[in-house]
């Protein structure tokens, strides 16, 4: 760029860029056309990527197919009825814990794949056992996969073709305990059917406020334990609530992680998980944990709303049909039992 001088009879051209300015300009501007473009791609990849399953909650008060809004209300409980024992699990209202909130899960970057409708997939870290496991018997290691979730009730996240639900936040506690939960899942029969002895060490895992770990502390005994497992302070501060009120003293409250129950090991001689699996961020890693905590007898028992049958009205991504099951605890190294299915909802499936 030039201009004229007047000022003088002979007009007199001044550069204002000289060449080295013109190379300085170039540099300068191949700089930032790099960094916005990197910028972008930033952008991109942090919108792409799935949210994690403790970013947004809209099903935390129930599993109904049916939307109601989530109480803003503390959570409350009216008088027990006289014949309702397990009416103890209903939260008073007398109790509002402070504890932190739970630590979100941070998702590890992941490198992409050409699949296009596929945004990141890896193979899950097994430990050695299990790999070594894996090598003897051919089976190829599991993996998860991420896709854009259609459902709000889903987390992105994928194991053998399933995604993964949220979970339930203890905002969710009163559903655990409502009235018609007995007629929904006869919890008592389901218990029946399991064969549980004086004395047995139980796993609960995913107890909430005790529904089925007060019930399990009955029969076990005094001689007995239950390992209550969640992953949520505020479920167990509600869990050890309930068992100051029934005097009940057999029941161990465990903090667990997204991946791992934190349970003994080779001391657990049922684990139970009812309406829980389908919820686990790490299937393969818990699934692998449980294994370890088990006596050479233990079995695993699954409890799962029947996606085979559309009367239950259960959300899509709480629901796991029989055969799902069945094909992720093969993948997991367990090996099938048997099959209970004459609940109302659920069925029951048993591996060892």
């Amino acid at each position: 760029m030039t201009f004229i001088s007047h000022s003088q009879t002979r007009p007199v051209v001044v550069p204002l860029f000289s060449l080295r300015n013109v190379d300085t300009w170039n540099e300068t501007r191949a700089t930032l056309t790099k960094t916005i473009l990197a910028a972008i791609f930033i952008f991109a990849m942090v919108l792409s990527y799935p949210r994690n399953s403790t970013a947004s909650q809209p099903h935390v008060n129930r599993k109904y197919t049916s939307e109601q809004p989530v109480s803003k209300k503390p959570l409350t409980c009216p008088e027990l009825p006289a014949n309702d024992r397990w009416a103890i699990a209903r939260h008073d209202g007398q109790t509002n814990f402070l504890f932190p909130l739970d630590t979100p899960i941070t998702p590890t970057m992941l490198p992409p794949i050409s699949r296009t409708n596929l945004i990141h997939v890896y193979p899950a870290a097994l430990p050695v056992v299990l790999h070594s496991a894996e090598q003897q018997d051919g089976r190829s290691r599991p993996q998860y996969e991420f896709h854009k979730s259609s459902d709000p009730a889903g987390t992105g996240k994928f194991f053998l073709g399933r995604e993964i639900a949220q979970y339930m936040s203890y905002h969710g506690a009163p559903w655990l305990v409502r009235p018609e939960r007995e007629m929904e899942e006869q919890p008592d029969v389901m218990l029946d059917s399991l064969n549980i002895q004086p004395g047995q060490t139980i796993a609960d895992i995913g107890a909430g406020v005790g529904y089925f770990s007060l019930r399990l502390a009955d029969r076990v005994g005094s001689k007995g334990q239950v390992l209550a497992v969640d992953i949520q302070r505020r479920m167990l501060a509600l869990l050890k609530t309930n068992m100051r009120k029934a005097r009940v003293k057999n029941i161990r409250p465990i903090l667990g992680s997204v991946k791992n129950p934190r349970l003994p090991t080779g001391k657990v001689d049922l684990v139970l998980m009812v309406d829980v699996y389908h919820e686990f961020t790490f299937p393969i890693e818990m699934i692998l944990a449980i294994r370890q905590s088990l006596k050479p007898d233990g079995r695993i028992v699954f409890v799962e709303y029947r996606s085979e049958d559309p009367a239950v009205p259960i959300k899509r991504l709480h629901k796991m049909s029989e055969q799902q099951v069945r094909i992720e605890g093969n993948a997991l190294g367990l090996k099938w039992q048997e099959t209970i299915h004459y609940l109302p909802w659920q069925h029951v499936v048993i591996f060892h």
